[in-house]
């Protein structure tokens, strides 16, 4: 599940072993945000390998074999053996409200850094030059 860089490369270290593999991208498109050079290879080696691609594809829930999609109002079950979420992130603070309103009043200021204020990946980081 997801067609971004990780789910690419999901599939290619399975497809080359002789897995059966699909993509599943909730967008029209599969690796929208890669490179020329980097989406020309990918989609090279799906095509080689035969890989089912499912686009503008929603993951509605996660079974414990199979994953249940939705497409233009259809769904349907895709069964694995792997099964692989390698989804975009967003930001999760469910604690923040709650520590505001522990220490509000008081002398305390609460700060949201870092990816619970704006989820990121670890290109952006590098691009940075930060250190962890």
């Amino acid at each position: 599940i997801g067609g971004g860089a990780v789910g690419l490369d999901v599939v290619e270290f399975m497809a080359p072993r002789g897995a059966r593999v699909a993509i599943v991208e909730m967008l029209s498109e599969i690796g929208k945000d890669l490179d020329p050079v980097s989406r020309s290879d990918t989609n090279a080696l799906m095509e080689k390998y035969t890989v089912e691609k499912l686009t503008s594809t929603k993951l509605v829930e996660v079974k414990a074999d199979a994953f249940v999609l939705e497409k233009d109002g259809e769904h349907w079950e895709q069964p694995f053996d792997y099964g692989f979420i390698c989804m975009g992130m967003r930001a999760n603070t469910p604690m923040l409200k709650a520590l505001n309103e522990d220490f509000d009043g008081d002398d305390v200021e609460v700060v949201n850094i870092g990816d619970s204020l704006r989820a990121r990946r670890i290109i952006d980081w590098s691009r940075r030059g930060t250190i962890f």
